[in-house]
């Protein structure tokens, strides 16, 4: 039985069903807070404390049975020249590669964790391409497994865009300076937040 179908007849009352998946993800959940916490009684408590949380909020296991109206989307058009996507081409030169690939829009991506603008201008108008950064620490916990503990070249920030009569101005970048002081960089300056 998958997953999907077990969390179903979890939510019409079926223990059995809950059992199931407790046996699938028990031991791999575990392990993963272990080397969070690196303390194995805390260990055992917080996998209790998300399973019981599961079997509360069965329900919540989907974005949609929350909000009904929820409609996935891998990209949105802000306008005619603009679109917002989780990635195109990644890589290095992400920016540019998806700027020119976008084919006469800007496009804000953020697949890479990357902080950066690259503008490209043809004959007639430039575009750009935004990677807009990670609102999480690029070296937080939540990212180990997902690098394999490998250096990234991830900032965290995010970029403003600004629209002057339906075209893009040039994309402003905030970053986070110092997350235990609440500072960012904005324009060559250190602010507190």
């Amino acid at each position: 039985m998958t997953d999907d179908q077990l969390v179903e007849r979890v939510k019409d009352g079926d223990v059995l069903a809950f059992e199931e998946l407790v046996l699938r993800y028990q031991k791999p959940i575990y392990y993963f807070v272990l080397r969070i916490l690196r303390h194995p009684l805390e260990a055992e408590d917080t996998v209790q404390k998300i399973f019981l949380l599961a079997y509360q909020n069965i329900k919540g296991f989907s974005l949609k049975d929350h909000l009904p109206a929820w409609q996935p989307c891998w990209s949105f058009w802000l306008n005619d020249e603009t679109i917002v996507k989780h990635r195109l081409k990644g890589g290095v030169y992400a920016g540019y590669n998806n700027v020119k690939a976008a084919l006469g829009a800007n496009i804000v991506t953020g697949h890479t964790h990357v902080l950066a603008v690259q503008p490209l201008t043809g004959y007639q108008k430039t575009f750009y391409g935004v990677q807009t950064g990670t609102l999480a620490h690029p070296k937080g916990n939540q990212f180990i497994d997902y690098t394999e503990d490998a250096p990234v070249d991830w900032r965290s920030g995010f970029a403003m865009l600004t629209f002057h009569k339906g075209r893009l101005l040039m994309p402003e970048l905030f970053q986070v300076h110092d997350e235990n002081d609440h500072t960012i960089e904005f324009r060559g300056k250190v602010f507190g937040v």
